[in-house]
């Protein structure tokens, strides 16, 4: 009976050795790749021409590590299976008979992986462009290649499935603009407010030369409303900077419109008495 005992002890310590040298070489492989992805990250980086470049790569750094982390993982669980005497190879082929049906049954989450593969090698969005995909818009904080999360002005975290994701608007990729548009009354010369508008697009260069790209293009009149005519400018920004330009130009729209003496706006009613007698009693419509 003891010799038993000692013979099974003696086969669990060398199982338990066996475990612990997959642990290591795993977890030695892990490392390597990790810091081959890594440095292959850096030096592309260090080459990087845009901010757009940048966030790709961090992008695509970030997708790598979580694929090699997943990939670790289930090799060292096969390897720890092995090891206590699991038959790893007839557990495989079991699996691919049934991964058959759960294929059929999961047809969207493969559909999501392939999804968002494309979209990674097509560069549609990158972590930390700001998008609208169907009717959510936000800051994209996480991607992976079956979801991607978006977090939106109220902090509020939007998980979408990348096998649901038809059509992106990216309003950070490659360069952005800032619309801005101004109503002044129809009492007020258009050209002396366009003038004013030029005066604060050159400003506006002298602040922030670097994050505008073309001196502002000051459209005119783009529309009639009720009470006042809308003028338009459009600013050619870096990405993601058009936001901060625009309140920018505003406020010095404002300070400019006011030295000059335009007024703004406002919403204004003209009443009209009717009747051929001062004082009388004719109802005002």
């Amino acid at each position: 009976m003891k010799g038993k005992l000692l013979a099974m002890a003696d086969l669990l310590w060398w199982d338990f050795l066996g475990v612990l040298d997959d642990l290591v070489l795993w977890s030695a492989l892990y490392w390597l790749i990790k810091r081959f992805i890594r440095h292959g990250i850096g030096i592309a980086r260090g080459r990087a021409k845009s901010e757009g470049d940048l966030k790709r790569l961090d992008t695509l750094e970030r997708v790598g590590l979580s694929t090699l982390r997943t990939f670790v993982a289930v090799a060292v669980a096969l390897s720890m299976l092995d090891a206590v005497g699991v038959n790893v190879k007839a557990l495989l082929a079991g699996m691919g008979v049934a991964g058959l049906g759960i294929s059929l049954a999961a047809q969207s989450m493969i559909k999501d992986f392939i999804c968002g593969i494309l979209i990674l090698l097509e560069d549609q969005f990158n972590v930390g462009d700001v998008v609208t995909i169907g009717s959510f818009s936000g800051v994209v904080e996480s991607f992976k290649l079956r979801v991607t999360h978006l977090r939106n002005l109220d902090g509020e975290l939007i998980v979408i499935p990348n096998g649901q994701i038809t059509t992106v608007v990216n309003q950070t990729k490659g360069w952005s603009v800032a619309k801005v548009e101004v109503g002044i009354p129809y009492e007020s010369n258009p050209g002396e407010a366009m003038e004013v508008m030029e005066e604060c697009g050159r400003a506006l260069m002298g602040e922030m030369g670097d994050v505008v790209l073309e001196p502002p293009s000051i459209q005119g009149i783009v529309e009639f409303r009720e009470s006042c005519i809308t003028l338009r400018a459009l600013i050619k920004t870096q990405p993601g900077r058009h936001w901060e330009v625009g309140r920018r130009y505003r406020m010095l729209l404002k300070e400019a419109f006011q030295r000059s003496g335009i007024s703004f706006p406002y919403p204004r009613l003209d009443v009209e008495i009717r009747g051929s007698h001062r004082g009388s009693n004719t109802p005002i419509p």
